[in-house]
């Protein structure tokens, strides 16, 4: 396979981590493996390792390169501490590092419940990111019941400028976002509802 100025990228979900102080927990843990012109004919070499967290649990969801040359990551964080400066309990987490893996900002979003955040996507001037939400209340508005689908709009440093929650009277949880050719969003998720935004539609055999 032969993969000139190719890049790879690969997220951990460490228990403990070399080079932080805060060992038995688990962190983002993020691998820089190689730039590659040749076959895969030996283990890829490490260029540089990451950890990024606090005290208690984080999860790194989705990663996308960004037009600075560096990477932008989405998941959920438990702490109060560390690299995590939080503004809600059980919150979603946005961090960006350079091209180096060095954090250049992180931000916490949600409410009194729990919330995360499955994919992100760099938008023009900012970022786009979609994951599930219970909470009703801090940066999350019009929850329909249970945990909706919750898409977020960030700018350039990761303050929030709008928010949406899509769902039902159940559970909702947006998996995934892309572009669409009109500079729009296509999201695929999951529901249990069959009120408030979801219309179901059910496909007989051919």
């Amino acid at each position: 396979m032969f993969c000139p100025d190719a890049f790879f990228l690969k997220i951990f979900l460490s228990f403990g981590c070399s080079n932080s102080p805060m060992k038995n927990h688990y962190l983002f843990f993020l691998v820089l493996l190689f730039k590659c012109g040749f076959v895969f004919s030996q283990a890829p070499g490490i260029e540089w390792s990451k950890c990024y967290g606090g005290s208690a649990s984080e999860q790194a969801h989705d990663i996308k390169q960004t037009s600075d040359g560096g990477y932008i990551i989405c998941g959920e964080s438990g702490s109060y501490d560390g690299d995590v400066s939080p503004v809600h309990s059980g919150q979603s987490w946005v961090i960006k590092i350079d091209s180096l893996g060095d954090l250049q900002w992180q931000k916490s979003y949600g409410g009194s419940y729990a919330e995360h955040l499955n994919s992100i996507l760099e938008t023009s001037g900012g970022y786009i990111a979609v994951g599930s939400a219970l909470s009703n209340d801090g940066d999350v508005q019009g929850n329909h019941g249970g945990a909706d689908l919750w898409i977020i709009r960030l700018d350039s440093v990761g303050s929030l400028i709008w928010q949406r929650c899509l769902g039902g009277s159940n559970g909702e949880e947006g998996h995934c976002i892309i572009k669409d050719s009109t500079d729009g969003f296509i999201i695929c998720g999951s529901t249990y509802s069959s009120d408030g935004d979801i219309t179901l539609l059910h496909i007989g055999t051919m």
